[in-house]
């Protein structure tokens, strides 16, 4: 177990609900061929991340085994710093996470989730959810946010199912 660097940027806590209710949320898909229980561990292993979402920089959980709801990880992507907790953690099913604290002053709240859903004979469809609230004075930026957080997700996506099926 790795600890957590203490970030300066306090945001508020959300739970799941928060992914239909937030002022700007991105979405991507895309199927992989392999089964719910071959995508799992390169979701659940957040060390994994930076082998497929680009920009990822470093990740590590920062709590103690067993990983479950409540455990807490560090992701560095790009020059963006994050200290999140686990609000999901069905295994083969679904992942999903809020961010605590960064190290910059651009959100108020956030919110992601992966869901995977079995398609066909051994494929996965893999929905990737990202719910933001921006710090005031870049509301007005939601639409043009949406639109990146949705490019990221597509690529990050895309390096999940090459590194799936590699």
């Amino acid at each position: 177990m790795t600890t957590a660097p203490a970030l300066k940027h306090r945001l508020r806590d959300e739970d799941l609900g928060f992914l239909e209710r937030a002022p700007v949320v991105a979405q991507r898909e895309i199927v992989i061929a392999a089964p719910p229980a071959d995508v799992w561990p390169a979701i659940a292993d957040v060390t994994a991340w930076v082998e497929w979402f680009k920009g990822t920089r470093a990740a590590h959980y920062t709590s103690a085994e067993p990983i479950g709801v409540g455990s807490t990880r560090f992701l560095k992507v790009f020059t963006l710093q994050v200290n999140e907790v686990l609000l999901a953690y069905e295994a083969d099913h679904r992942y999903a996470y809020g961010v605590r604290e960064a190290n910059l002053p651009v959100f108020r709240a956030i919110v992601e989730e992966l869901t995977l859903t079995p398609e066909g004979e051994g494929s996965t469809r893999v929905r990737f959810r990202q719910a933001v609230e921006l710090a005031p004075a870049l509301k007005l930026l939601g639409p043009v946010v949406r639109r990146q957080f949705e490019a990221a997700l597509g690529r990050g996506l895309r390096g999940l199912a090459a590194h799936i099926e590699a």
